[in-house]
C-alpha cells in the first residue's frame, strides 16, 4: 500500500519533468483551440470529445519536444509538419 500511495504521489513529477521550457496559460490555450477547431472543421463527424483528447496529446507532445521559442522560431511549413506528425501519432 505504501508503495502505491509512494508511486500515485510522483508520477505527476515525471511527467512535468519531461516538459521543455516553460509555457504561458494563454499560449498553450491558443494552440490547444487552433487543434480543437481544425479537427472539428475537418472531421465534424467525430465525437468532439475525440477531437479533445487529440489536441491534449498534441499539447503533451509538442511540450516534450519544443520550447516556446523553439517551436515559434519554425517557419509555417516546418509548423505544420512537425504538428501534423505529432498529431498522427495521437490519433
Amino acid at each position: 500500500m505504501k508503495n502505491l500511495l509512494i508511486s500515485i504521489l510522483f508520477v505527476p513529477t515525471i511527467a512535468m519533468a519531461q516538459y521543455k521550457g516553460t509555457y504561458e496559460t494563454l499560449k498553450i490555450r491558443e494552440v490547444w483551440f487552433m487543434c480543437y477547431n481544425s479537427l472539428t472543421k475537418h472531421r465534424p463527424d467525430i465525437d468532439p470529445l475525440f477531437h479533445a483528447g487529440t489536441c491534449d496529446c498534441y499539447l503533451d507532445k509538442l511540450r516534450i519536444r519544443f520550447t516556446w521559442e523553439q517551436y515559434s522560431l519554425l517557419d509555417g511549413p516546418d509548423q505544420f509538419t512537425e504538428t501534423y506528425e505529432m498529431t498522427s501519432q495521437c490519433i
